[in-house]
């Protein structure tokens, strides 16, 4: 049908054309009418409902040490994201991923003494067992300060741990100080001339 509009004008061009695009688009319409219906889409991703028995893993796996990102790392288990969610929406989840984490941190740090009395997660290599311990401290600082950081604190107090007292002195010169003595005189003068 193109072809042929080539001896039109430009008007009769157009509606010729839109003629054609309105055939096509009835041929599309119809096609489609008859096409087969399409299944629902999969859902995408990890599964996302909570469910007690995967909450009871992953407050296990934290327990134990294993960091978060390895517990929701095989098929099945819900990811980072998806936990941090549950995390929000529920209080109680969220109370036993702290505790478990807490026990966690301190099963890391049982791990780290026995690794440096060469037993447990012990290579045997000195040095790498020394990095391997160096790193887990390091992190347990970050994870709990109170517990495994550095306590460095700073206290400013007076005598036998009380208040700190401040007393503000200052001397005058002679000068000054005869200065004051003789203004103070002329004053007690006029009141007493006055009164």
């Amino acid at each position: 049908m193109r072809e042929g509009l080539a001896g039109t004008t430009g008007g009769t061009r157009q509606a010729l054309a839109r003629a054609e695009d309105g055939r096509t688009m009835k041929r599309t319409v119809a096609k489609q009418g008859r096409a087969k219906k399409k299944a629902p889409p999969k859902p995408r991703g990890r599964p996302s409902r909570f469910s007690p028995a995967v909450a009871s893993k992953i407050a296990d796996g934290l327990s134990n040490g294993t960091p978060l990102t390895v517990i929701c790392s095989p098929a099945g288990m819900p990811g980072i994201r998806t936990v941090y969610d549950w995390m929000e929406k529920d209080a109680g989840f969220s109370a036993d991923i702290a505790r478990a984490r807490d026990c966690g941190f301190d099963a890391i740090a049982t791990r780290l003494r026995e690794t440096a009395r060469e037993g447990g997660d012990s290579t045997g290599d000195v040095q790498r067992d020394k990095l391997i311990i160096e790193t887990d401290l390091k992190l347990l600082a970050k994870w709990d300060p109170k517990r495994y950081g550095e306590r460095i604190t700073q206290e400013v107090s007076g005598p036998s741990g009380g208040p700190i007292s401040t007393v503000h002195a200052f001397a005058l010169a002679p000068q000054q100080e005869d200065a004051l003595a003789r203004l103070i005189e002329a004053k007690r003068a006029a009141i007493t001339q006055g009164g």
